[in-house]
């Protein structure tokens, strides 16, 4: 004996789901924001290991990422001025 399931998405998750009508088609735009310079993260060397340093010409590689180390992700970001 088999039974049958039917999975149903919550409302949040459908593609029905009313869109926000203050926004009015119109993108937000992204508020850029830099590092503070200060922080441990910010005055760490690059480690030359990870993913983002592999890919780095000054450690051989073919400048495809333009990422920071993983290890310099800073934790402060400001906004810029």
């Amino acid at each position: 004996q088999l039974e049958l399931v039917l999975c149903v998405a919550p409302p949040s998750m459908s593609s029905n789901s009313k869109k926000d009508s203050s926004s009015s088609g119109a993108k937000k735009r992204r508020i850029p924001r830099v590092r503070c310079g200060e922080c441990d993260a910010c005055t760490r060397a690059d480690c030359g290991k990870c993913r983002c340093c592999v890919r780095k010409k000054k450690f051989g590689g073919d400048d495809s990422c333009k990422e920071a180390c993983v290890h310099r992700r800073c934790k402060n970001l400001r906004e810029r001025i």
